[in-house]
């Protein structure tokens, strides 16, 4: 017997709705499922249960006005705070502290809306500490959902795309004019940054730090991308640093050579674990 003979459509509503308290999330949830069980739109659905009188759409309406309402003031605060940012980078005291990068270099690839704020640890980094600092996850940011810089990269005409870990490599390769590459923003490589980078629909290639966590993040960042049949390429760094390092440290044609020096992905990975 199917499933909707043992229920007539009240008792299905009945046994969804006696938990439900109006969280905007469990309510999608049953607004989903109907829309399938009924074969009819979510909207269609939505407009379907509150005529049934199992709740009130006003309220779920107020409640969703006011969430986007709260975020709205959220967006605003951090473009307020955007602004001051830049204005600060451009008065003397902010051009002296910036670190080898002008201002311009520092917004350039501020394309995207603004949905966080991270550093960089300035000076020699202990071993096993991280470089980089973010804020931390909520409601409107969640840094595994975002790639650093992938406004600009998909812009890019360009058939590749350069991974990397952090954003101070994205900014050191954008000075070269290599404006196709996203950051990580870390060493681990989610689902949804798995997504992102499907959309991009160009060759992925890796170019993480040269230290053991770093060439240990690309074996694990190939691995995933093979998986999802993503065609991708690893850079051969053979040099001491993040890509952020190299940039300073070698010249322009020496760049270009080192990103050209690329190995198959099932290479890399075989030489890593034979290596060890």
């Amino acid at each position: 017997m199917r499933y909707k003979d043992l229920l007539n459509t009240n008792d299905i509503l009945r046994l969804l709705t006696k938990q439900l308290n109006f969280n905007l999330k469990q309510a999608k949830d049953i607004f989903n499922f109907w829309a399938q069980y009924k074969k009819i739109s979510l909207e269609e659905a939505v407009e379907e249960i509150g005529q049934m009188g199992y709740f009130s759409l006003s309220i779920l309406q107020e409640k969703k006005k006011q969430e986007q309402k709260e975020k709205n003031k959220v967006f605003y605060l951090l473009s307020l705070i955007t602004d001051i940012y830049q204005h600060n980078l451009f008065t003397q005291p902010g051009r002296e502290k910036n670190d080898n990068f002008s201002p311009e270099d520092l917004l350039a690839t501020n394309l995207g809306k603004l949905v966080a704020f991270a550093a960089r640890k300035i000076g020699k980094i202990p071993p096993g500490e991280g470089k980089y600092k973010y804020l931390p996850s909520n409601q409107y940011y969640q840094k595994s959902f975002l790639l650093y810089n992938y406004q600009s990269a998909k812009k890019s005409r360009a058939e590749e795309c350069y991974l990397v870990e952090g954003f101070f490599d994205v900014i050191s390769l954008s000075k070269l004019g290599i404006e196709n590459c996203v950051a990580l923003l870390g060493t681990n490589l989610s689902e949804e940054q798995i997504k992102l980078l499907t959309e991009l629909k160009k060759r992925i290639i890796l170019f993480l730090d040269s230290d053991e966590a770093g060439q240990e993040a690309t074996v694990n960042v190939a691995v995933k991308l093979l998986l999802q049949e993503i065609d991708c390429e690893v850079v051969k760094n053979d040099y001491q640093g993040d890509p952020d390092e190299i940039c300073r440290q070698q010249e322009r044609e020496n760049i270009q050579a080192i990103l050209q020096n690329r190995e198959n992905p099932y290479s890399f990975i075989l030489n890593h674990y034979f290596a060890k």
